[in-house]
């Protein structure tokens, strides 16, 4: 009886969708072929923006030059995808229009934040962003067609909370709960994950052995239901039909399963103290690397910082007094300050393509399967007279790298239409909203809008 109880219980727990789910995560994933890897999608949040003359590319196409302060990405320079003429469509948050109807309740710093991967404003009832942000959508999508060991990964350094400290929201007024630590990632992740060495003989034991336990528990699972089957009424018999093919698609799945190539994937170094904040931003990227390429996730977030800063750096003024002292008539001083940050923020970027392409995956690299969106909340406006200054949403840094296996071609800067100065409102610009319409489609997802400002305008044509 006790044995009996105990399996009835194991069917409870997993005949439903979800339960279901729970128990082929248990199951390895089988090795990627050439030309088979997984689609992924990783978006990272630092905060400022970037002085934008010396950051925008100039030319156009794939003849373009990188920016002044973007030299450390010139290796990558064939993976980077830059599209030159974006509103965040947080700016909205100045338009009477959308003031008078109590849509924003936030300064820019706020609606920047909540809304450049969300695309939403902040909803006044519970001060968050009034959607979910594209991660999610994605690992929604990506998750209920493969599952892996965790839907999203969420990692942070430096942030905060409400709506000056959460980029990434599971839900409207739902922000995404980030490990906001390495060593925190690490422990979660990989502290017990069991990794073959590359080019070791593999052991496939416990691997059959799982394999075989998981299919004594079909079985089991299969004969209990077809007892209680036949002696349940009609008005049970579709769900009970319905349980039964659950688990006749779930040892299809089983049978399906091959022993987990290893080949390429590698925990990262334990952590350790990090006091550096360089050395803690890349133990957090050294994680993702780590966690893509050995299939825990296919979708992550990297938040560093919030809207208000949040990360401070030896022998750098601050970055949040430094892009309020830049605007008409700053000082060389200034300037040179801002710069200086973003090029250190650069050579972040460069150190996480370098990670993602030095593992060989499929046709290609681990960056070339990955598909990277970098976002801000605000920037520092200089190439437009009448939007000079601190906290900008034109020619929004919104910018793209990898991917170039299935969604975007890369080494090309897009230029987009922009309003000449005499017309410029905001409902003439191409508001964010089309970008991440288009990194959804990229993962097959069918969209043609997302998120609460967007005009409805669609994907971004140019890209394809």
């Amino acid at each position: 009886m006790k044995t009996t109880q105990s399996r009835r219980q194991f069917i409870q727990s997993v005949v439903g969708t979800a339960g279901a789910c729970k128990l082929v995560t248990l199951m390895p994933h089988a090795a990627f072929a050439a030309g088979e890897a997984p689609k992924r999608l990783l978006c990272v949040f630092h905060p400022m923006g970037y002085l934008d003359n010396s950051f925008w590319p100039t030319g156009d196409g794939a003849d373009f030059t990188l920016g002044e302060t973007q030299q450390a990405l010139n290796p990558h320079k064939s993976k980077l995808l830059y599209v030159d003429g974006l509103l965040n469509s947080g700016r909205a948050y100045w338009e009477p229009r959308w003031g008078a109807l109590g849509l924003e309740t936030d300064n820019e710093h706020g609606s920047g934040m909540c809304g450049v991967f969300t695309g939403s404003w902040i909803d006044k009832s519970h001060g968050y962003a009034a959607s979910a942000s594209i991660d999610q959508a994605v690992a929604n999508a990506v998750y209920a067609k493969t599952p892996t060991p965790f839907k999203s990964i969420a990692l942070a350094l430096g942030a905060a909370n409400g709506s000056h400290g959460n980029a990434f929201y599971v839900g409207a007024g739902n922000p995404a709960k980030p490990m906001t630590s390495p060593n925190q990632a690490y422990d979660t992740l990989f502290a017990k994950l069991q990794v073959q060495a590359p080019g070791a003989m593999p052991d496939n034991s416990a691997f059959l052995k799982s394999k075989m336990e998981k299919q004594r528990v079909i079985d089991n699972a299969r004969a209990e239901f077809k007892a209680v089957c036949a002696r349940i009424g009609s008005a049970e018999k579709a769900m009970c039909d319905a349980h039964l093919e659950g688990i006749n698609q779930l040892e299809s799945r089983l049978k399906s399963l091959s022993p987990v190539s290893s080949a390429g994937c590698s925990k990262p170094s334990v952590p350790g103290a990090l006091s550096d904040p360089q050395a803690s931003i890349r133990a957090q990227m050294d994680v993702i690397k780590s966690a893509f390429s050995c299939d825990l996730s296919r979708v992550a977030t990297l938040q560093i910082g919030g809207a208000d800063g949040g990360i401070d750096v030896a022998g750098f003024a601050n970055q949040h007094a430094t892009t309020h002292a830049t605007g008409p008539g700053a000082s060389s001083g200034v300037l040179s300050d801002h710069k200086k940050w973003d090029a250190w923020w650069a050579s972040q970027w460069s150190y996480l393509l370098t990670q993602l392409d030095s593992v060989k995956e499929g046709n290609g690299t681990l960056l070339d399967n990955t598909l990277i969106v970098f976002g801000s909340d605000t920037t520092t406006g200089q190439s437009i007279p009448e939007d000079q200054g601190a906290h900008n949403f034109y020619r929004f840094p919104l910018w793209l790298a990898g991917g170039s296996n299935f969604a975007f071609k890369t080494g090309r800067r897009v230029k987009l239409a922009t309003p000449p100065p005499a017309t410029r409102v905001n409902a003439k610009w191409r508001y964010h909203n089309s970008l991440l319409v288009s990194v959804g489609r990229a993962f097959g997802l069918d969209m043609n809008t997302f998120g609460t400002w967007d005009q409805g305008k669609g994907p971004i044509a140019e890209l394809t």
